[in-house]
């Protein structure tokens, strides 16, 4: 037995349905849809399946309700639904030529389970929460908030499906997006439009474009590969862990006030904002080619970080990071920080494997402050890198040693200039090409493990409380009073 319609019209005009008439509700069988029908009538499909054949349009009228009850909608044609359909944990499959329009009127706050198939069309424009296993491979627009939840509750678990191998799907929010836990394969072409909200994301492919817009990110935010396009500010409001891949960096990623970011894998990004806190927990903050302002954090950044291509990139703050810090290039560059930075750390100044041999990234001081836990001067991997420091006027401190990055790695340059080095382990110039102002460098020891071995400068250094490690070339020890400046820093003649 099977309710099927027999011709156009109102779904109560016994007129429209043939031998069995119309469905009851609830309903106690299948009900095809084979004509145009307006459901002027409440429905409750009872836990059955309702089918609308191609071309056909079922039109859920304006104070009328579909109730799912556990059943299925099937639509080859189109379902208008200008009034409310109750899901009740059924499901809806959208078939390729169909249509699912959601009128501004209507009401459908929970979608249980939605399948819409490629070539198939889902119009949203009103608010919606999506939930259970839902799958969209063909186009989905929205133009109120869009959300997916486990349940009718906001902010559930559940898990979409943008499946871009079985066609070209698109989904835009024109609203407030709210995507999954689990996005498994982001679509062809997804753009925001208006500002989007993420609950513990994950995106493992396809595109996704945030078109300038605002993201905030309440959770985990996970971007495991694909082709993130972001020119927005990516706001992470609460604590979660944090991923970015290299092919998807972040325009600007803010980590709020009272938030705790913790990275599970490097995030790569161009500009950092807020006041936050951020774990590396072993994993690197990768700052990628030039933005303004580029550091604009105020927070705690317990993490290392990498700036990598970096040349004429501003500073909107002064960069203090409890970690190392790696100033990296695939080709030789020159960068002037405009703020001070002040590194726990290691500092290592470098070109890197993607660059070719003898390549090197040359850090130029400019009267900003300078502070390191240490100092290493190029390194190797599987080719021969190189690093420069200009030191400028200002005070320059390290608290550890400062060294060149491989035995085998030489032709760094230390250029002092005229800079006071506040120094606490090893000097060693083994390696790097150190040079001084005439008369202007002085070195204080710190404690009493600062000492010099191997430098050998083109103009006297002035060494104070430090150990004289052998092979020096043009460097005197506490013969020389320091100047005022290092004086008021604690040395004394």
């Amino acid at each position: 037995m099977a309710y099927t319609t027999d011709g156009d019209g109102d779904w109560d005009n016994a007129g429209s349905w043939d031998e069995e008439g119309v469905p009851p509700s609830p309903a106690d069988a299948a009900i095809s849809i084979l004509h145009d029908i307006s459901m002027n009538d409440d429905v409750d499909l009872g836990g059955q399946t309702l089918t609308i054949a191609a071309s056909k349009t079922l039109t859920i009228e304006a104070g009328e309700t579909l109730t799912l009850a556990g059943g299925a909608v099937a639509i080859s044609g189109t379902l208008a639904v200008e009034g409310t359909i109750a899901s009740s944990l059924g499901s809806i499959t959208v078939a390729s030529g169909g249509e699912l329009f959601l009128d501004a009127g209507s009401t459908y706050s929970f979608v249980d389970n939605l399948t819409v198939d490629s070539g198939g069309v889902f119009d949203v424009d009103i608010d919606l929460i999506l939930g259970g296993t839902s799958t969209v491979n063909g186009d989905m627009a929205c133009s109120g908030s869009l959300e997916y939840a486990e349940s009718s509750s906001p902010g559930g678990a559940g898990t979409i499906t943008f499946d871009a191998s079985s066609g070209d799907p698109t989904l835009t929010c024109n609203g407030y997006l709210i995507p999954p836990t689990e996005v498994d394969n982001s679509p062809d072409s997804f753009t925001l439009a208006d500002a989007a909200r993420f609950t513990s994301s994950i995106f493992t492919a396809g595109s996704f474009d945030d078109n300038g817009e605002t993201v905030s990110v309440v959770g985990d935010l996970k971007v495991l590969d694909g082709g993130l396009t972001s020119t927005g500010i990516w706001t992470t409001s609460s604590s979660g862990d944090v991923q970015v891949a290299s092919t998807s960096p972040l325009f600007k990623w803010v980590v709020a006030a009272g938030a705790e970011a913790t990275l599970t894998n490097d995030v790569w990004l161009k500009s950092l904002g807020g006041s936050g806190t951020i774990v590396g927990d072993g994993n690197d903050l990768v700052f990628f080619n030039e933005e303004e302002d580029f550091w604009d954090f105020t927070g705690t950044a317990e993490t290392n970080v990498e700036l990598y291509n970096l040349s004429s990139s501003t500073m909107g703050r002064d960069m203090v990071v409890d970690g190392d810090i790696w100033f990296r290039s695939s080709s030789t560059l020159q960068y002037t920080p405009d703020k001070s930075v002040d590194c726990s750390g290691e500092v290592l100044i470098s070109g890197d494997n993607g660059g070719d041999v003898g390549d090197s990234f040359e850090l130029t001081l400019d009267g900003t402050g300078f502070r390191a836990g240490s100092l290493v001067l190029g390194r190797v991997q599987n080719k021969n890198h190189f690093g420069i420091l200009n030191c400028g006027s200002g005070p320059i401190f390290i608290e550890g040693s400062i060294a060149r990055g491989h035995a085998d790695n030489g032709a760094n340059e230390l250029n002092l200039e005229s800079c006071y080095l506040e120094l606490g382990g090893e000097f060693d110039g083994d390696g790097i090409t150190v040079t001084a102002d005439a008369g202007a460098v002085h070195v204080q020891g710190v404690g009493e493990s600062a000492s010099i071995t191997n430098v050998e400068s083109d103009s006297p250094i002035f060494a104070h409380d430090c150990e004289d490690g052998g092979d020096n070339v043009n460097v005197s020890f506490d013969e020389h009073c320091p100047p005022s400046s290092l004086t008021l820093l604690g040395a004394g003649c």
